[in-house]
């Protein structure tokens, strides 16, 4: 390349060289890359390999072991103490309802008396043959020697036996009111009557005759399971006998008394092993009404009297006898409206 010189445009002999113009090109910096991770490569060595060539981790594998039973132990832990501090009243209670058992003990039913305290409804105390459930279970010949002591059939034994109003944890009463005779032979020969006792109870009786004011007195039976559904916290049991009519009905909660209690301890096969606890029943309230007994006992003959003379006299009129079915008559006190005397006709016997 050759220089060429210029003059200075003002004169002189001075040259100036033009400056030599050389193209150059702007560096460029490289492009960053991005930054690449090296790939782990699967050791397949450590895979296949032998535990003898894989190095051992034993404090990883002990922290691990540890944390484990760790956890188990916390859970043992907690669930013993929820069984025996949460848990521990309803678990008693349920462990006592598998070994107790509580069956009631009939209490007996108030009297009624009439305005001067004679006795209209009473109790009487009878024997009663009784069959427990275990023994019928065990000896099942039993029932035919039962049938034959008490004058009654096998089946009517089994079926007693299965009476639902019966609690299988008592003896089923078989007969009711036995003669002493019977009694005595049973007695004489117990060793022959396993499961077989005498125990009492109590019966309604009508010291003043059982037709004495029976519509009003009313009378009793055994409860029935539409009863017992009906009255659920009544405390009334299967066996009970409650008033059916009457002043029996009317004043059932008052003359029906208290059931006892006997608490019995019972084995895995649900059997009777011993008493733990017994509580006596409670007899019922004396009732006292304004019944006089003479005075009904005469308006009751009266209007019988009256009803069979109507049947035998011919109507007037028509000149046919009448039907008279039926009739009742009522004494009252006029100053206080106390019923003295009720009849009704015909009657029947509670």
């Amino acid at each position: 390349m050759t220089r060429r010189s210029l003059l200075h445009p003002m004169g002189g002999g001075r040259r100036f060289l033009r400056p030599v113009r050389t193209h150059t090109r702007p560096v460029r910096r490289p492009r960053r890359q991005p930054r690449m991770r090296p790939r782990r490569s699967v050791n397949v060595g450590a895979l296949v390999a032998s535990p003898q060539e894989v190095p051992s981790r034993p404090n990883l594998r002990m922290a691990v072991v540890g944390l484990v039973f760790l956890a188990l132990f916390a859970t043992m832990v907690l669930r013993l103490w929820s069984l025996q501090v949460i848990g521990q009243k309803s678990a008693t209670a349920a462990v006592n309802q598998n070994q107790i058992r509580t069956v009631a003990v009939p209490a007996a039913r108030g009297q009624i008396l009439d305005r001067n305290d004679r006795i209209l409804v009473g109790n009487q105390v009878e024997q009663q043959i009784v069959l427990s459930h275990h023994e019928a279970s065990t000896d099942p010949s039993i029932i035919a020697k039962v049938a034959a002591l008490v004058g009654q059939t096998p089946a009517e034994i089994k079926s007693a036996l299965t009476d639902s109003q019966f609690s299988v944890y008592q003896p089923v009463p078989i007969l009711t009111g036995a003669p002493m005779a019977t009694i005595q032979y049973l007695d004489a020969h117990q060793a022959e009557f396993p499961g077989v006792s005498v125990q009492q109870s109590t019966v309604r009786t009508y010291p003043q005759g059982g037709t004495t004011a029976p519509h009003v007195l009313g009378y009793v039976g055994a409860i029935t399971a539409t009863e017992l559904k009906t009255n659920p916290n009544a405390g009334y049991v299967p066996s009970d006998q409650v008033g059916q009519s009457g002043l029996e009905h009317q004043y059932e909660q008052y003359l029906r008394g208290v059931n006892g209690k006997d608490v019995l301890s019972v084995n895995a096969r649900d059997q009777v092993v011993g008493t733990l606890h017994k509580s006596a029943p409670k007899e019922g309230d004396i009732l006292v009404t304004n019944i006089d007994t003479d005075l009904q006992q005469a308006v009751q003959a009266d209007l019988a009297t009256d009803i069979q003379t109507d049947r035998n006299t011919k109507d007037t009129q028509t000149k046919l006898y009448p039907a008279a079915t039926d009739g009742a008559a009522i004494v009252m006190t006029v100053n206080t409206g106390a019923v003295v005397a009720m009849a009704s006709y015909p009657t029947y016997a509670p």
